[in-house]
């Protein structure tokens, strides 16, 4: 059923082929302008090494891509369609509901993005090798778990009090911001995108753990990315028993 919701949507989206090009170009140009700005620009203010740039740059795009292309506009838009009641067909059809609410908006162009993370990420890599690769695998997953949970959290416990647009700008922002390190901000701001906003954790956590490893650290995030997993579980069956279909 899922292979199947995913196909349909590729499906639907071959004729826009010349938009794809376009798409890509764009995603690369973006790209090469934050690296520019960041390693040429920056670089002498910010101390970032240039195989740092690349990695955020990859690890930046790798998650905008996955959740753009998987659940992002979905979850945005929940408070909405909980709201209003459009959530019934979802309860229908043989598959888990929260997948099923999540995948029917996959986006064919943003899997664009995945594939410019992809090759930015494996570029950026100190060491190239089969452990190498398989960490930076593990630890990409979990920071998409932790991104995709508190994302769910956070939209079912507001989901009748806020509309998606503020919540789509807050979190377009907060991951511009989350490019940098927060110990590259002054010393206030610094405080407040390492532990007000710990998106930002998100894109360099996984690079200090892909670069100075410690069984501590790795230990440390696997138990927040289960934590979060279970309270987004709890938090989407809270919703689902608060709902009341339209009709």
């Amino acid at each position: 059923m899922v292979a199947k919701l995913i196909f349909h949507q590729i499906k639907t989206f071959q004729f826009l082929k010349l938009e794809l090009f376009f798409y890509l170009m764009g995603a690369i140009v973006e790209v090469v302008a934050i690296y520019f700005f960041l390693s040429f620009l920056m670089g002498d203010i910010l101390k970032i090494q240039s195989y740092e740039v690349i990695l955020v740059l990859g690890i930046q795009r790798l998650l905008v891509g996955v959740s753009r292309t998987f659940y992002l506009n979905q979850l945005l838009a929940l408070p909405v369609n909980f709201r209003q009641g459009l959530l019934d067909r979802y309860f229908l059809a043989p598959i888990n509901t929260k997948l099923y609410y999540c995948l029917d908006d996959f986006s064919v162009k943003d899997v664009l993005n995945i594939v410019v993370g992809t090759v930015l990420v494996i570029y950026g890599l100190p060491d190239i090798n089969i452990y190498s690769i398989m960490k930076t695998c593990i630890l990409l997953i979990m920071a998409n778990i932790i991104l995709f949970s508190g994302l769910l959290i956070i939209s079912s416990l507001l989901a009748s009090k806020v509309n998606p647009g503020p919540l789509n700008a807050i979190f377009v922002n907060i991951f511009s911001l989350a490019q940098f390190k927060p110990e590259h901000f002054p010393v206030p701001f610094g405080i407040v995108i390492k532990f007000i906003v710990p998106l930002g954790l998100l894109i360099w956590k996984p690079i200090g753990l892909i670069t100075h490893s410690t069984i501590q650290d790795l230990s440390v995030f696997f138990a927040i990315t289960l934590m979060l997993y279970f309270f987004q579980e709890k938090a989407w069956q809270w919703l689902m028993y608060r709902y009341n279909s339209a009709s």
